[in-house]
C-alpha cells in the first residue's frame, strides 16, 4: 500500500492489506480494521480505536504503532515525490495503546481518501531503508491484515503475470471466496 500506483497494485494491496476504514460506493466511510472511528464535525480528524484481537496474517498483533508507522511512512514517501502532496497536511497522534488520531489541516476529502490506506507491519518494514522499499522481498511475500494472503506469484521475464490469493484465516473480515487468481496481460 505504500508504493501502489497502478490499478493492479492498488487492487492487490486492498485484498492483502486492510485499512482503518473502508469507503462504500456512496462515499460513506465505515470502520474496517478499527472497531470504531469517530470524526470531528468538519471531518478533518478521525479518532480510531483498534480491537485488541486484530492480527496480521503471520499472527502478530496489529497495533497503533503499525498504523502510525504506515501513515508516517506514506506521508514521507508522498512528500519526497511531490512536495505539494495532500499528505503535507496530515498528522498522526497515538492517543493510547488502542487509539490513534489522524488529522489534516487541508481538505476533509483529502483525509477521507487516506483512511482506507492498508496498514503494514512496523516490525517488518522499519528496518528496510526507504530507498529499498521497491526491491524489498516484503513486496513479493506481503504480510497484511486483509481478507487474503498471497500464496504464489508467477513471474515471466521479471514481470509478475499471475498472483494466487487464498482466504486469510486470521482476517477480521472473512470473504466468501476461498481463492482469487489475478492475471496481468
Amino acid at each position: 500500500p505504500l508504493l501502489a500506483t497502478s490499478e493492479t497494485d492498488k487492487l492487490l494491496s486492498s485484498l492483502v492489506y486492510d485499512g482503518l476504514m473502508k469507503e462504500d460506493f456512496s462515499g460513506t466511510l465505515s470502520p474496517l480494521i478499527a472497531s470504531n472511528c469517530v470524526s470531528n464535525p468538519t471531518e478533518t480528524s478521525y479518532q480510531c480505536v483498534l480491537p485488541k484481537d486484530i492480527n496480521f496474517s503471520n499472527k502478530t498483533p496489529l497495533t497503533v504503532s503499525d498504523v502510525a508507522f504506515t501513515f508516517e511512512t506514506k506521508k514521507v514517501l508522498a512528500l519526497e515525490s511531490d512536495s505539494q502532496s495532500s499528505w503535507r497536511g496530515v498528522s498522526i497522534q497515538i492517543i493510547d495503546p488502542q487509539t490513534i488520531e489522524i488529522s489534516t489541516s487541508l481538505s476533509p476529502d483529502s483525509l477521507k481518501e487516506k483512511m482506507s490506506l492498508g496498514i503494514v507491519s512496523k516490525a517488518l518494514w522499519e528496518s528496510v531503508p526507504r530507498d529499498q522499499f521497491k526491491e524489498s522481498v516484503l513486496n513479493m511475500k506481503p504480510i497484511g491484515a486483509g481478507s487474503f494472503i498471497v500464496k504464489k506469484i508467477k513471474i515471466v521475464n521479471t514481470i509478475p503475470t499471475e498472483v494466487i490469493l487464498k482466504r486469510n484465516p486470521h482476517s477480521k473480515n472473512k470473504p466468501y471466496v476461498e481463492t482469487l487468481i489475478v492475471r496481468s496481460f
